[in-house]
């Protein structure tokens, strides 16, 4: 029995209040549809939301045994979408396109070349060949179609992705066997994570990429524990989308899923494994230069194509590095340590300038706090999974290392974290459940200790 006034040990965060949070993201939308008093808005919202809304929280719990887990994925996607709803018809009615994302217009107006194609007022807009890649605008030209040139449907589409993939990242942690606090934890976090927010209810691709890499980083974690069909199945349909929508992430993924899974599920590579590895990896090599695809790799990922884009992107009053050269292994490396400080500490409090950095400052603060069980908590999986980690892992650093070296501006540099920060606040979840444990146990300690005995003249 505990010691007489002892308090309670803290309980990790209580989810039974969280059933007010479909409510709130409703009154939202009822004051958005108020607000915008637009027919196309007001159809957009009244037929997507409920659809998106349904799918999602059935989607956030299907597969799970435990029904524990099944309502708590459910209660964390609740919560990020009851959190998007509000910060979306705000940032629609009150700021400027170009302000957070210029880009916004861009897939605005192809999005409407696009439907212009389709009804047959016009030709396939050249613009898009370049990219190769039309699903994005393909979506929102199916809304426009459906509801007219309204951005709210895309806006809806984005916002229940961005909370699906913090559901999903409950569902990862718990895979790996972190406990639940630890996974909520890491929920939560996704879910409350104001860049996670911001790019969920913009119109860009951000959110749907963010959903197709935890889709698809949950469905392998799963695939390790009990190999099935249906995991293979989810991974190659996320993989699909996360090439669709972000197309240079083919190579680290590919890298690090093909090298997870010779790697096993142990905490070292047994040696049949590694053979195996060596022959796949040599039979990769020759397979790929034989189809031709090892000389498009070669010149996407050589470094006088990443100079390009790195140059591409130091732009504006943020640009950094712009003195850098990388086309060459000794500039690569000179330029690598400060790419690396920027991309994952930028921007700093100091270099706070436009209203963009501005937005940014409160989370930067948070981020920073964060580190310490960042590092914490990866050291703590690694030691407990081993290899298990290794597409995870893998994926973090090539992707880190890719963006240190392109990127040359400290808004894009933020907004590109985005899609490896749900990796790091899996980690964070991990270092602070185990933080907040050792200080429970300490508190714990302190009130049950006997009283130490009076001193004696």
């Amino acid at each position: 029995m505990a010691a007489f006034g002892a308090p309670t040990s803290p309980s990790p965060i209580s989810w039974r209040n969280l059933a007010a949070a479909p409510f709130a993201a409703c009154l939202a939308l009822a004051a958005g549809i108020w607000i915008a008093r637009d027919p196309a808005v007001t159809g957009g919202v009244l037929v997507s939301f409920p659809v998106f809304a349904g799918a999602g929280w059935w989607l956030a719990g299907q597969g799970l045994e435990d029904a524990e887990d099944r309502r708590t994925a459910r209660r964390i996607f609740a919560l990020a979408l009851a959190l998007r709803i509000p910060a979306l018809f705000f940032v629609h009615a009150s700021v400027d396109p170009n302000v957070l994302a210029p880009d916004q217009i861009q897939y605005d107006k192809y999005s409407m070349l696009l439907l212009d194609y389709w009804e047959g007022r016009a030709a396939f807009p050249s613009l898009l060949i370049p990219a190769g890649r039309t699903l994005y605008f393909g979506i929102c030209a199916s809304f426009y179609w459906l509801f007219g040139q309204s951005p709210i449907g895309p806006k809806l589409l984005n916002a229940a992705a961005g909370s699906l993939a913090a559901a999903f990242l409950y569902r990862i942690a718990r895979h790996l066997d972190g406990s639940r606090r630890a996974a909520r934890l890491a929920g939560a976090l996704a879910a409350l994570m104001p860049s996670l927010i911001l790019w969920s209810v913009l119109q860009i691709r951000d959110a749907l990429a963010l959903l197709g890499l935890t889709l698809l980083f949950e469905a392998y974690t799963r695939f390790q524990k009990r190999p099935a069909l249906g995991q293979a199945l989810a991974a190659i349909f996320a993989l699909w989308l996360v090439v669709e929508l972000r197309d240079y992430l083919i190579y680290p993924l590919g890298a690090a899923l093909l090298g997870g899974f010779l790697a096993g599920s142990g905490r070292r590579m047994e040696g049949r494994r590694a053979l195996a590895a060596i022959a796949l990896f040599a039979l990769a090599v020759i397979g790929a230069g034989l189809s031709g695809y090892s000389q498009t790799f070669l010149q996407d990922m050589s470094l006088e194509r990443l100079e390009q884009q790195r140059e591409s992107l130091a732009y504006g009053g943020s640009a950094f590095g712009m003195e850098a050269d990388i086309s060459s292994p000794t500039g690569a490396l000179a330029h690598l340590p400060l790419g690396l400080v920027y991309f994952l500490l930028g921007p700093f409090p100091w270099q706070i300038g436009s209203i963009r950095l501005v937005m940014a400052l409160p989370e930067m603060l948070l981020w920073y706090a964060l580190l310490p069980f960042v590092a914490t908590g990866a050291a703590s999986l690694w030691r407990r999974q081993g290899l298990r980690l290794f597409a995870l892992a893998g994926f973090l650093a090539s992707t880190t290392l890719m963006y240190s070296l392109v990127e040359g501006n400290l808004g894009t540099a933020f907004r590109h974290r985005a899609q490896l920060l749900v990796i790091f606040l899996l980690f964070a979840g991990e270092g602070l459940s185990e933080f907040l444990e050792r200080r429970a146990k300490r508190h714990k300690g302190a009130w049950a200790a006997p009283p130490a005995a009076e001193e004696t003249a």
